[in-house]
């Protein structure tokens, strides 16, 4: 944890791109969780191309001015401050800005959202995990068993 879903318009950037998008995206996590205790934290990372014409902002579809990107962020609530988040926020602009192809003109404009998962609402592997701080959410123990 956490999770981050990356979504970006369909053509925009190529398949290495995607790649390096999702790879850095992982990384600035393991930047801006302070709390992870010198361990990398479990993050999964996706990249997904949305059709052109799919998304609108204010009933426009902006692709023909900007790149316009959606940056979703699941973390365990509690866990980042004010400070990681302003810098999260500008890691993933850059990011985003960086994997441009050479030569596009358009602006990348990322939103980036984060919602707090609350604790005892993380399943994984058909279990509902107890996140705590002292045991670190990657060696996290399970509340039920399913």
């Amino acid at each position: 944890m956490p999770d981050i879903f990356i979504q970006v318009p369909e053509g925009a950037f190529d398949a290495e791109a995607r790649g390096r998008m999702a790879r850095a995206a992982v990384a600035v996590m393991t930047l801006v969780d302070r709390d992870a205790k010198g361990r990398e934290p479990t993050t999964w990372a996706v990249v997904d191309e949305i059709k052109v014409g799919h998304g609108r902002i204010d009933g426009h579809d902006p692709v023909a001015q900007t790149i316009p990107v959606l940056v979703h962020v699941y973390h365990l609530a509690g866990r980042l401050d004010a400070v990681a988040r302003v810098e999260m926020a500008d890691l993933f602009q850059d990011i985003c800005s960086e994997a441009r192809r050479a030569g596009e003109r358009r602006q990348v404009a990322a939103s980036v959202m984060v919602a707090e998962v609350a604790e005892g609402w993380w399943g994984v592997d058909g279990q509902v995990l107890r996140l705590s701080a002292e045991s670190g959410y990657g060696h996290s123990r399970p509340m039920v068993s399913t």
